[in-house]
């Protein structure tokens, strides 16, 4: 080749990848998250949070918001009998729609953004508070989705404790019942209703509990309004019907049958010192 045409065919071939690079972005590539993921996020999260008012719910003065609820029970780690509490370790998930949050795809080319724990104030977020809730430990885990079309997904970890009445009538045979109620802190029926976002399957509990004495007999979910003067609240409630397990029965009857045994020894006769001295050992 002639230097001319060498120096022609080097300078061409930068140009011919860089004309591939960018029909690669342009198109419906996965090359196009690393071409557009940066600046283009960047740019939507300052476009719709410039005038947004995060002290405002959705649909404000227009119809009430509603909010799905999904629960997955990771552990329940005591139920105390003494002090009648329930502690529980569980994933929340709660859906809404905010119609503020939502973009054209071809804008941004981005389909959902993820805020992380240090941007979740920017978002309107309902303020669910547990009915039973005694204490809590922050776990710090937490994210916000939100999806182009404005829908919202807030996801978090609790690690609290419940109180729940316990009825010992029939230790060590008993069943107990152990509500845990959810609604909102602060705004009433008008403004936000809870609903079960998967129906029955919105409760998932995890087959691996350390729960040792107890086993969880059955799960369900309840939807209510419950009225506090002349005002209304929507509720949600899952109530678990815990039972005490057969060995923990076994071990109490037997232990009873033994002291039973040794408190015949002060109704034996006298005389019969080596057949009570037999029983109380």
């Amino acid at each position: 080749l002639s230097p001319s045409l060498t120096m022609h065919v080097h300078r061409a071939v930068p140009s011919r990848v860089s004309l591939l690079s960018l029909l690669m972005c342009l198109g419906h590539h996965p090359a196009l998250v690393y071409c557009f993921s940066g600046t283009e996020l960047a740019s939507l999260k300052t476009d719709l949070f410039h005038e947004y008012e995060n002290t405002v719910r959705p649909a404000y003065n227009i119809t009430p918001v509603a909010v799905g609820l999904e629960m997955f029970i990771l552990d329940i780690t005591k139920l105390d009998m003494v002090e009648m509490e329930l502690s529980v370790d569980m994933f929340m998930r709660q859906f809404w729609e905010d119609e503020r949050l939502g973009w054209e795809i071809e804008d941004y080319q981005v389909d959902k953004i993820v805020m992380t724990r240090e941007e979740e104030d920017m978002v309107w977020k309902p303020d669910t508070f547990f009915y039973q809730e005694k204490g809590r430990v922050d776990t710090m885990n937490s994210f916000i989705r939100i999806s182009h079309t404005g829908s919202v997904l807030w996801s978090s970890r609790i690690r609290m404790t419940l109180s729940c009445s316990l009825d010992l009538e029939s230790f060590p045979f008993d069943h107990q019942l152990c509500p845990i109620t959810m609604e909102s802190f602060s705004m009433t029926a008008k403004d936000i209703l809870y609903v079960w976002h998967k129906g029955e399957k919105s409760i998932v509990l995890s087959p691996k509990l350390s729960l040792k004495d107890f086993l969880v007999d059955n799960v369900e979910t309840h939807g209510v309004e419950v009225e506090e003067g002349s005002k209304t609240y929507s509720s949600l409630i899952v109530q678990l019907t815990l039972h005490r397990s057969g060995s923990f029965s076994f071990v109490f009857l037997f232990c009873s049958i033994l002291v039973f045994i040794s408190w015949l020894g002060f109704f034996l006769d006298s005389k019969l010192t080596t057949e009570k001295i037999l029983l109380f050992l």
